[in-house]
């Protein structure tokens, strides 16, 4: 390999390296690892891992309110439709809830996603909400104008 390819090619590898270690992550924390749990199974959209998702994360009180193979099924429809997720980042976190931002990885649809959890270790889902999100790289919109502003803008 030419010298200049090679001096090229660490460069690059040199400027790659960092974007891919600053991919965001969830925090390591568990309510943070819930959160991982959550994007493994819809990564995997199998009926097995949603089944180990709902069985290994819901609390005993929610899985008596919806029943595991039901939640499993509901969130497999919702990983069909979304696809795969990203994490982007959370958004807020109490001690009985953490919201997170993810990107659909087919289609590039933002969520938002709350976990409603127990306010004590370990921590249990007790429920989930998944709601269309803007993009939060998108441009901030104009102002808007008034009637007036637009009447004379129209008359000009």
């Amino acid at each position: 390999m030419k010298p200049r390819y090679a001096s090229a090619l660490a460069l690059f590898l040199c400027l790659v390296s960092p974007l891919r270690a600053a991919t965001p992550a969830p925090p390591d924390t568990p309510a943070g690892r819930r959160i991982q749990a959550l994007l493994a199974a819809f990564e995997t959209r199998t009926d097995e891992a949603m089944e180990a998702f709902v069985a290994g994360n819901f609390t005993a009180d929610a899985l008596k309110e919806a029943p595991a193979s039901q939640r499993a099924g509901r969130l497999l429809g919702m990983a069909g439709e979304t696809g795969p997720l990203e994490f982007h980042r959370v958004v807020r976190r109490t001690p009985e809830e953490v919201v997170f931002l993810a990107r659909s990885k087919t289609g590039g649809e933002w969520l938002e996603i709350a976990k409603l959890l127990e306010a004590s270790e370990p921590y249990g889902i007790r429920g989930l909400r998944f709601e269309d999100a803007p993009d939060p790289n998108a441009p901030p919109e104009g102002r808007k104008g008034s009637d007036a502003d637009t009447a004379a803008a129209a008359a000009a």
